[in-house]
């Protein structure tokens, strides 16, 4: 079984943040909760929709943009 089925399975076909129900045309994401995208372990990934990934994708280029201006503030 493939990573993805298994983190699919474990979440029971639905988004793990809104709990919508995977179907055969539905796109799935897979966030590394842990923020590593080397780390494909099944424990550190969670299945989203489209629309909550967007969400997720969003905070963290806020993150990356306000982690870099406060670097350039310190140096």
């Amino acid at each position: 079984m493939s990573i993805k089925q298994t983190v699919l399975e474990k979440a029971h076909h639905r988004c793990q943040t809104c709990n919508i129900r995977f179907h055969g045309s539905t796109q799935t994401f897979f966030e590394h909760i842990n923020g590593s995208r080397k780390d494909n372990r099944p424990g550190n990934l969670r299945a989203l929709c489209p629309k909550c990934f967007k969400k997720v994708e969003k905070k963290e280029n806020k993150k990356g943009l306000l982690d870099s201006l406060f670097g350039k503030l310190k140096s």
